[in-house]
């Protein structure tokens, strides 16, 4: 069937009809590295304000065990609120205009079949390079003193966002010493509320160092109460893959001279994500779900339409993704700039 060809009332069917079968195989959501960094992805359905954003507020001091003793009256528990943040789903959309003259040649059926095989092909590629984007982009820029309305921006229709450039203390996502995370209803005390270190090369002895200022100093919520942080990962870049390995993969501590066991050894896991190029010896430990909230729509949606006007049959591609910082004590950053 190669040298038909095709009418433009068949084109719109035989386009979706390509187009999601090549879709099927061109996404490969597996290879996503988004993924890696946080746990927490819901469906675009999800959202309180679909298909455009989401909104929610991080609860504190609930569920606090209290000691009872007989006779005395149950402590009554009182929901306090912490900081209200907000995450944005945009939209990402193209299209491929496929002319009506295409149609006129022997070979119509192939050349629009190569057509439409190469764009959705590149474009499913693509989402997942645009989504990693978003999230490599918000571990890069997260340090910035000045902030980043590019990265963190949860403005959408009848929404606007209060922090534009910051996460929802006003904050950056990662705040360094002078600038730290105030905590609503108690008082920051010493280091508390710092989770960047602008000068802290990866190392053995660094990574405790990190570790223990995510795992015990950070360890409070929004009241000062003590809460359970627990870090399961070391993101870096690719430059500092080998060095990631050898502090958390090694039998023997690195460098040491008495064949010293390593204490990190299987301490965390190691994830090289390609997108973190912009300080390669820049690193982050985190949470499973690093704090984050994630918004995704899963494989671009495509659509077909005639213009009859410019006489063409058009074929769009598109997909809502976006991310926030839901609570900052997810995720510690070491070795990177604050401007």
């Amino acid at each position: 069937m190669s040298g038909a060809t095709l009418s433009p009332g068949s084109i719109p069917k035989y386009v979706i009809d390509l187009g999601y079968e090549v879709m099927a195989t061109a996404y490969e959501p597996d290879r996503e590295h988004f993924r890696s960094v946080s746990s927490n992805i819901i469906p675009i359905s999800a959202l309180h304000d679909a298909p455009y954003g989401h909104r929610g507020v991080t609860m504190v001091g609930v569920g606090q065990p209290t000691l009872h003793r007989d006779g005395d009256e149950v402590a009554a528990q009182t929901l306090g609120e912490g900081y209200a943040w907000q995450l944005a789903a945009p939209e990402f959309a193209d299209k491929l205009v496929v002319p009506d003259s295409i149609l006129e040649a022997a070979n119509a059926q192939a050349r629009v079949q190569s057509l439409v095989q190469l764009f959705v092909t590149e474009y499913a590629k693509n989402a997942a390079v645009a989504k990693d984007g978003v999230v490599a982009g918000m571990l890069q820029k997260g340090t910035l003193s000045a902030g980043s309305a590019q990265f963190f921006d949860g403005s959408y229709p009848g929404a606007p966002d209060a922090n534009r450039k910051f996460i929802y203390d006003g904050k950056p996502w990662f705040a360094a010493s002078g600038n730290a995370h105030p905590l609503k209803f108690a008082t920051n005390a010493g280091a508390q509320g710092v989770n960047l270190t602008a000068s802290l090369a990866l190392s053995a002895t660094n990574l405790d160092t990190a570790y223990q200022a995510m795992t015990t100093t950070n360890a409070i919520d929004e009241r000062g109460q003590r809460i359970v942080v627990r870090p399961t990962k070391l993101i870096v870049g690719p430059a500092l893959r080998t060095t990631a390995m050898q502090v958390l993969e090694s039998q023997n501590l690195p460098g040491s001279a008495n064949n010293d066991i390593n204490p990190n050894r299987g301490l965390l896991s190691v994830v090289v994500n390609p997108f973190l190029t912009d300080d390669a010896d820049a690193w982050w430990i985190a949470t499973d779900d690093a704090g984050m909230i994630i918004a995704d729509s899963g494989a671009p949606v495509l659509v077909t339409y005639r213009d009859e006007s410019r006489k063409c049959t058009v074929l769009q591609a598109s997909f809502r993704f976006g991310a926030a910082v839901r609570d900052w004590r997810g995720a510690y950053c070491a070795n990177k700039a604050t401007s």
